[in-house]
């Protein structure tokens, strides 16, 4: 699907930061089991935010944030966190890909923005939002919303 550009209200995020992509499915189980209880788990509103680039990082080292995005105001566990995912205009690239595919999608999406005379935002990192469990889709395919910063 083609990328499109979209303007975003602010929105608030619960998280839990991750250091390596070999902890992001324990951060993930965490953040279900916390938030699944408590009514916030819902189609659209799962999400990592990537604070490090694959290009410069290596996956063991990369940072990011697991979260859930709500307009509740909860009391969280200690070693989850509060941020906002900042109004603005993004380009958004939406998704029907298998766990292999999200590195190349979005090289392609980074690609689209430089191409087409876009900045990313250096306020804001880039994000995915899930729309489904790709785990339970009979494919394995995860349908996903891809957000890059722009100015």
């Amino acid at each position: 699907m083609q990328p499109k550009l979209t303007n975003l209200k602010q929105q608030n995020i619960i998280f839990l930061p991750v250091k390596g992509m070999q902890n992001m499915s324990s951060a993930f189980d965490k953040m279900v089991s916390w938030s699944e209880p408590l009514g916030l788990l819902q189609s659209s509103n799962l999400t990592t935010i990537y604070h490090d680039s694959f290009r410069d990082t290596s996956a063991s080292d990369i940072h990011m944030s697991i979260g859930i995005i709500t307009s509740k105001n909860l009391q969280i566990p200690d070693d989850f966190e509060t941020r906002r995912i900042s109004s603005g205009n993004y380009i958004m690239g939406t998704y029907e890909i298998t766990g292999e595919e999200f590195g190349p999608k979005w090289t392609g999406l980074f690609g689209w923005m430089n191409s087409n005379g876009f900045k990313k935002r250096p306020d804001q990192d880039p994000f995915e939002v899930y729309l489904n469990n790709g785990h339970e889709h009979p494919e394995k395919k995860f349908k996903v919303e891809f957000y890059i910063p722009i100015r």
